[in-house]
């Protein structure tokens, strides 16, 4: 049971403003995310837990005037129910150092907003005390993070990676991983706080040891990404720990699917006519906003070039459509060529050796190919005292 004195927030990360149709993605989240704060009864807190930038956009761009509308509906808000907005800076790459253009943007002392570049930590109210951590590149973790991990919090707000999401962050279509950004141990953070933890940069959200959650995009806009996308509802006691979560699901985003057609799909024994009705029924039956077909044809399939062909001209119109075709049989016959050349390099690889002279690579070159020993004074002699001995004539 949550006490009495209980603070109430929503978690967003990974808003990515700059990688879809701005007005569409504004109209999204307005119907997602303001005009759900604007029923909440009690809102003490925001928190944007990094990356609400995609790339550096220009100020005279769509992208940016959505970006900058959408968070002045944040500030009306914040205002009218006196919430505390708190932005940590995300992947470099994403928010560009554009976060500063955001700082200048209340424009009344009432609202409680600040931008947060540099691990810190903050008592938000009074008798809860935050730590939050942005995604920074330092050479000595231990040392630069040191003093803060030896502190206790209620919560924890961070952008970046622990160890157990390491994997997922590697496989992302719609996300960067800076190979400088720093892996943090969950146990570590766990330890160090009495509350949930909430981090941006994995689009998909996760759940680590229940107390620790990814919360995810806010939209979706890559395929391997089925999951559920919105933000997370918490309300916490700093008397006791206890907290409550909810995810908010955004609906409204695009929804991306994926059918695969493997290599013993009945549709390589049928004719050609048969196939592409086939092929059409599936992309036309979806009732989808972005598909992707993968279509693995099999090795022994006789006609995969010309299959290739018929495919890719067939859906060459086809909007939201990704065709990926492997053909199994172009790749077998690469795998041949490329183990015997493996072979070959295993085989004669002494004529990359570089410490090795050029008599006794040609030496080793006629004892392996012909089976014959010619010691390399011989080779030497052959190659160039012979050469000297030849009368050309003059």
């Amino acid at each position: 049971m949550l006490t009495n004195k209980a603070y109430v927030g929503v978690n967003l990360a990974d808003i990515h403003w700059g990688v879809i149709n701005p007005k569409k993605y504004y109209e999204q989240l307005k119907k997602v995310v303001l005009d759900y704060l604007e029923e909440l009864p009690i809102l003490d807190y925001i928190m944007i837990a990094g990356d609400y930038f995609d790339t550096k956009l220009s100020m005279n761009s769509e992208h940016a005037k959505y970006a900058l509308k959408f968070m002045s509906k944040l500030f009306d808000i914040a205002k009218k129910k006196k919430t505390k907005i708190r932005i940590i800076k995300g992947t470099e790459t994403h928010d560009n150092k554009q976060l500063e253009l955001l700082e200048s943007m209340p424009n009344d002392d009432k609202i409680d907003f600040k931008v947060i570049n540099t691990v810190t930590d903050e008592w938000l109210f009074d008798d809860l005390h935050i730590l939050y951590i942005p995604e920074e590149y330092v050479e000595n973790k231990d040392e630069y993070y040191g003093e803060y991990f030896s502190k206790e919090y209620d919560m924890i707000i961070g952008h970046g990676l622990v160890n157990e999401v390491a994997f997922v962050a590697s496989k992302q279509e719609s996300e960067v991983t800076m190979s400088k950004a720093p892996i943090f141990k969950s146990d570590i953070l766990l330890k160090i706080c009495k509350g949930p933890i909430f981090f941006g940069h994995i689009h998909i959200p996760q759940v680590i040891k229940d107390r620790f959650f990814y919360i995810g995009s806010t939209t979706r806009w890559c395929y391997g990404e089925e999951d559920d996308k919105g933000f997370y509802l918490v309300t916490y006691s700093p008397e006791n720990g206890k907290f409550i979560t909810e995810f908010v699901v955004n609906k409204l985003a695009d929804r991306y699917d994926t059918v695969i057609i493997d290599y013993n799909s009945s549709m390589f024994k049928s004719s050609e006519k048969d196939q592409i009705d086939f092929l059409l029924e599936i992309v036309n039956n979806m009732r989808v906003d972005h598909l992707r077909l993968i279509i693995n044809i099999p090795e022994d399939y006789p006609n995969a070039i010309l299959l290739t062909n018929m495919i890719n001209e067939l859906f060459s119109k086809y909007q939201n459509l990704k065709v990926i075709i492997n053909n199994n049989s172009k790749m077998r016959k690469k795998k041949e060529t490329e183990e015997k050349i493996n072979l070959l390099l295993e085989k004669y690889g002494m004529i990359f050796d570089k410490t090795k002279s050029h008599e006794e690579k040609i030496s080793e070159y006629i004892r392996i190919k012909y089976n014959k020993n010619i010691p390399v004074n011989k080779i030497r002699y052959y190659l160039y005292q012979k050469i000297l001995e030849v009368d050309y004539g003059e």
